[in-house]
């Protein structure tokens, strides 16, 4: 369970990338659940639950899904993954997005 103050953050932060992003609350909300799942796949992969198969294969599912997401909605941000499981998973903004400089851009957690 989140505290007052915490929950307040967390929503203060939506709101901020939802409005530089030209997002509705639902797309944020919906883009994080698939970035909570994908970061579910990368904790399971990094305790050797899966095989690299079926996390190739649950991985591409997700970005599949993401990807038609943001089709449909007409969003054109740039994505990126951090496939490390102790942190947030996707970040998304205008410009190229890579392992150097992903942490300049809007985080979706």
């Amino acid at each position: 369970m989140y505290t007052k103050s915490e929950r307040e953050y967390y929503n203060q932060h939506r709101a901020n990338v939802c409005e530089k992003l030209c997002f509705t609350v639902n797309q944020y909300n919906y883009i994080r659940r698939i970035g909570n799942e994908l970061n579910r796949i990368y904790t399971a992969d990094c305790n050797g639950e899966l095989s690299e198969e079926k996390r190739t294969i649950q991985e591409a599912t997700q970005i599949a899904k993401l990807t038609v997401y943001l089709e449909n909605q007409g969003i054109r941000e740039n994505v990126f993954f951090q496939t490390d499981p102790r942190g947030a998973t996707i970040y998304m903004g205008s410009g190229d997005i890579n392992q150097s400089n992903y942490n300049n851009f809007s985080c979706i957690y």
